[in-house]
């Protein structure tokens, strides 16, 4: 049951977290003025630090459960494509505080048209490389879910073969947020 609202809490945060990225992406991309986006920036940032906290003690929780011991993450593809996952969520934490602590009240402090509009561009290619990163990270997990976790035992595969064509891999049926998968050859 830990591991299930341990996962709910994970996607939850990190549907915030992705969700606010696009949000702020297309307000700066939109024309918005330097006040719309000061205003959404600083609504965001009051969300930035809570979401992370719950993504870290999710993701640590999860990892618990899937993981096994830690020399798993070194010496399994699905330990090693966590590794990657991890990477690529403590880039986009960078842009984050760039954002927050230097990005932001640079355009707070903006004197001039200029000012804010240099600090609107550098704002919009931080959040720009944030949102590429969460992308890669979301293929990083498309691709977690293809692998069988260290600490979980692999099952019998179960359910009917469809005949596609050969040497394509199809899921056949799906037992604790991994498929099973089979090969599967046409006759």
């Amino acid at each position: 049951m830990g591991h299930v609202v341990s996962d709910v809490v994970h996607l939850f945060a990190a549907a915030v977290w992705i969700g606010a990225l696009g949000g702020l992406l297309l307000l700066l991309r939109s024309g918005a003025t330097v006040r719309e986006i000061a205003f959404a920036l600083t609504a965001f940032s009051g969300l930035g630090p809570s979401t992370v906290a719950l993504l870290v003690i999710s993701g640590i929780v999860n990892s618990l459960f899937l993981i096994g011991p830690p020399s798993s993450l070194f010496t399994t593809a699905y330990g090693i494509m966590l590794v990657i996952k991890i990477a690529l969520f403590a880039a986009m934490m960078v842009f984050a505080l760039i954002n927050r602590f230097r990005l932001t009240p640079r355009l707070a402090m903006a004197k001039d048209p200029a000012a804010e509009l240099d600090a609107v561009r550098a704002l919009r290619q931080s959040i720009t490389a944030e949102t590429l990163l969460a992308v890669l990270v979301i293929a990083a997990v498309a691709l977690l879910g293809t692998l069988p976790p260290p600490a979980m035992p692999n099952p019998e595969p179960t359910g009917t073969l469809s005949k596609v064509s050969s040497q394509i891999i199809w899921p056949t049926s799906f037992s604790h947020r991994r498929p099973i998968w089979c090969v599967v050859a046409s006759s």
